[in-house]
């Protein structure tokens, strides 16, 4: 009972997930897989068993990263614990990202399990656009998480971002792992027209006060990658 997004240059099925919380409809998506071996083009849910399977084939002139002229496929639950976020709400003072599956505390209360970043779009007559950090130049701007609280239930995560703002992308990636120990890493993507308020004791989290406190981004070190890196 979802929306999905079906890629075709990179193969790859997304849902999407709507955000309802402001005036204005929202959305973000999140990749549920890239295991494909073809080009998907339009899928269906097949009544008689629950399954989504999808069909595709080559365009001429679109180019793909695969050379498989067409194929069949399905996408199907295998029982197992699933790690892909039912909400990713941007909100004035950071990111909220809701689970369906319990989260291990250490990792998700670290700001270090969490990446974002923000670029714009410029809109031309060309097809496409590079893009650009919020003063115009080429590239995106980093945001620094600084601080992460874990809900009650274990399930739900605000992620505190000093100076966020509307902007046309931005890309929330995690590192996390399930209460049992499983390691999963994903993005989203989203365009936050408008930030909602951000209700801790709403939200699951009790009474909270957002440590908004900046952060030094910690700089890679050039130079060949130790083992403890």
């Amino acid at each position: 009972d979802a929306l999905v997004h079906i890629g075709f240059n990179k193969p790859e099925v997304f849902r999407v997930l709507l955000n309802e919380r402001t005036k204005r409809l929202q959305a973000a998506v999140v990749s549920i897989t890239r295991a494909f071996e073809f080009t998907p083009l339009n899928g269906s849910v097949n009544p008689a068993d629950g399954q989504f399977y999808l069909a595709g084939f080559q365009v001429l002139g679109w180019g793909n990263v695969l050379d498989t002229a067409a194929g069949l496929g399905r996408v199907r639950y295998t029982g197992a614990p699933v790690t892909i976020p039912r909400e990713i709400v941007p909100m004035d003072q950071g990111v909220l990202l809701r689970f369906d599956v319990a989260l291990d505390p250490k990792k998700a209360t670290d700001p270090a399990s969490y990446s974002l970043q923000t670029w714009g779009y410029q809109r031309t007559h060309k097809y496409g656009s590079p893009q650009y950090k919020a003063d115009g130049t080429p590239g995106q701007d980093s945001l620094v998480p600084s601080s992460a609280y874990l809900s009650k239930d274990g399930r739900t995560v605000f992620i505190g971002v000093p100076n966020l703002k509307p902007v046309q992308q931005l890309r929330v990636g995690w590192s996390l792992a399930t209460a049992e120990g499983t390691a999963f890493e994903e993005n989203g993507y989203t365009t936050p027209y408008e930030l909602a308020k951000f209700e801790p004791q709403r939200e699951g989290f009790g009474d909270l006060k957002v440590d908004l406190t900046p952060r030094a981004e910690i700089a890679a070190a050039s130079g060949p990658v130790t083992v403890e890196e």
